[in-house]
């Protein structure tokens, strides 16, 4: 692989691959530095082979993300992190209609995402590793299948019941699971 296709790669992937690391533990100095390992293992597998070795270096990327990310939580040998939810400033206890819609509408979408990403924390990691992947990162079935070394209509099912335990997850939050 030349230095020049590797670059290409990275600075297409760099940002997917630290926001999967990133919405797993939720620490950003640990995600970076599994980032770049995922990177580094991608180049010293790759480094003496063509460029079209790979066909699809993105899934390639992901498999290997996946594995770093088995392997931090056995060394640290730690549960899924949390986030808590972030209290908010004086200004955002003011009677909603003086709160200014897109300054509301920006703090419902971060409770949103807060709330999504307490829920993934707390689910089956190959459910949460499936949710980030398929709706967050976009990847099709047949990659997320390649990645997991399962069979493509397995990965709907599997993208379905997650999506479905994600839903409950939520739900139990909203219903006194998850402070606000």
């Amino acid at each position: 692989m030349t230095t020049n296709n590797f670059s290409k790669i990275y600075d297409t992937h760099i940002t997917e691959i630290y926001r999967f690391f990133y919405l797993r533990i939720n620490i950003r100095e640990v995600s970076e530095e599994l980032a770049s390992e995922t990177f580094f293992k991608f180049w010293e597998y790759n480094k003496n082979k063509p460029d079209d070795y790979i066909k699809n270096s993105r899934a390639f990327l992901y498999k290997i993300a996946r594995n770093l990310l088995i392997d931090y939580f056995r060394k640290n040998n730690s549960q899924k992190q949390t986030i808590p939810l972030e209290t908010f400033d004086e200004s955002t206890n003011l009677p909603h209609s003086l709160i200014d819609n897109s300054v509301r509408e920006t703090l419902e979408l971060e409770e949103k995402q807060n709330q999504i990403r307490q829920a993934l924390s707390k689910i089956n990691e190959l459910y949460a590793d499936i949710i980030v992947y398929y709706f967050i990162e976009g990847l099709d079935s047949k990659e997320i299948a390649w990645i997991l070394d399962k069979k493509e209509n397995n990965i709907r099912v599997l993208v379905h019941r997650a999506l479905n335990t994600l839903k409950k997850e939520i739900s139990a939050g909203d219903a006194g699971g998850i402070d606000k």
